[in-house]
């Protein structure tokens, strides 16, 4: 899939189809979410709208309907990357004949937090598309999955843990912190920063996000004959991390300020997105400082970030963040499932997850690559295997620039995370 696609209105439907009648997932069986956890009724009525076309909520003849369960910390141009693929989609002809029309928590209306969002959109919407923050909202993420998984409600997120691979929902589309940890690893020793038998400083501050990466790395690093000096972010000795080639920070953001500030320039530190904030990092930190990323960053070659820089130039936006690309590719991946849903005849919730066993990998070209959401509930494994990373630069308009496009690390379709 590239990164803009452009959709031919409607989808083909025999003239002979007759049109199904019953409740929301078809066959005429009510379709209705677990009782444990859940916050809404999801039975709902199906409607005709094409012959042999079988919708559900949040899908008349005209538009389809999708809602955003943004956590504010964690939008950093989210938001701004949903609606200029909402505007691009849109603007060729939408998807099965419908324009898109998205509902985002904390805006006209709706309540920011999460719960209250989730229960007041959860009737009008076919999906969600979420994005939370890994440091912050932990428990909160691990609700709202309860909520999606028990009602039965596909939704869509870019991130997290190989723990998140067991929620029927949200569906992590991109990669997972194990993944991009070992993506980063990789990187070093490819760019001869780490040799295969050196040793990796690791800064961690335990929560469920560092040690999922931990996990990836210390996979790769057996693979590699690297040694690990693993710290707590509280009790690290930066005299002791002084002397190592790189070092990987998986705390937050004034953990690797202070990290990046008190070693010398010849140690390459490396975080994530979650452990990156520009206004903390100095002119001197920044200098070797990486932060590693799902998507790749803003000026990056990679084809669908071309082409989605251009489209955001060509917009007349001029704020994007260092998630605007995330965002994008969110609503990409949504486009997808509603074509093949289109393709089935069923633009239903039911219709939507059988969408994400069957439509497959998308396009390298994407902006999370080969993207499989049906890895994760098939067989508990990553969607993506592919991350970027970038270099730090306050001054850049994301607070960074591309240093790689996409990458895979050698042998990483060998990694299965723990269950």
């Amino acid at each position: 899939m590239a990164a803009i696609v452009t959709v031919t209105a409607g989808c083909s439907t025999p003239d002979s189809a007759v049109a199904p009648t019953g409740t929301e997932g078809g066959g005429g069986s009510s379709q209705t979410g677990s009782n444990s956890g859940s916050a809404i009724s999801t039975s709902s009525t199906s409607s005709v709208t094409q012959p042999g076309m079988l919708t559900g909520p949040g899908v008349d003849n005209s538009q389809i309907t999708l809602g955003t369960l943004i956590d504010p910390a964690a939008d950093r141009g989210f938001l701004v990357g949903l609606d200029l693929w909402k505007n691009s989609v849109n603007a060729a002809g939408g998807v099965c004949g419908r324009s898109i029309t998205v509902v985002n928590s904390g805006q006209a209306g709706v309540p920011a937090e999460l719960p209250a969002a989730y229960a007041q959109l959860g009737t009008q919407v076919l999906g969600f598309v979420t994005q939370t923050d890994d440091v912050n909202s932990a428990a909160g993420r691990a609700t709202l999955a309860g909520l999606l998984t028990a009602d039965q409600i596909p939704a869509l997120t870019i991130g997290g843990t190989s723990a998140d691979l067991t929620a029927a929902s949200p569906v992590v589309i991109g990669p997972t912190a194990d993944i991009i940890a070992i993506n980063a690893v990789d990187d070093l020793v490819r760019s001869a920063i780490l040799t295969k038998d050196g040793v990796l400083g690791v800064v961690t501050d335990g929560t469920a996000a560092s040690a999922n990466a931990l996990e990836g790395v210390r996979w790769y690093a057996g693979r590699a004959g690297l040694t690990l000096d693993v710290q707590t972010a509280s009790g690290r000795d930066l005299t002791a991390l002084a002397t190592l080639p790189a070092v990987l920070v998986l705390a937050p953001p004034s953990v690797t300020a202070s990290v990046a500030d008190g070693l010398p320039r010849s140690t390459v530190v490396v975080t994530t997105l979650d452990g990156y904030d520009q206004s903390l990092i100095s002119t001197s930190a920044a200098a070797h400082l990486e932060i590693a990323l799902p998507t790749p960053a803003f000026g990056s070659d990679h084809p669908g970030a071309v082409t989605v820089e251009a489209a955001f130039t060509a917009s007349g936006a001029t704020d994007p963040g260092p998630l605007t690309f995330a965002g994008y590719a969110s609503g990409a991946s949504w486009q997808r499932l509603l074509s093949e849903a289109c393709d089935n005849q069923s633009l239903t919730r039911a219709g939507v997850r059988n969408a994400l066993a069957t439509v497959g990998p998308a396009s390298v070209e994407s902006l999370i690559g080969a993207s499989d959401p049906g890895l994760p509930g098939i067989g508990r494994l990553p969607a993506s295997r592919s991350s970027a990373v970038a270099q730090a630069d306050p001054a850049a308009p994301t607070g960074m620039r591309s240093l790689t496009g996409l990458i895979v690390a050698d042998g990483i379709e060998e990694y299965v995370p723990s269950r």
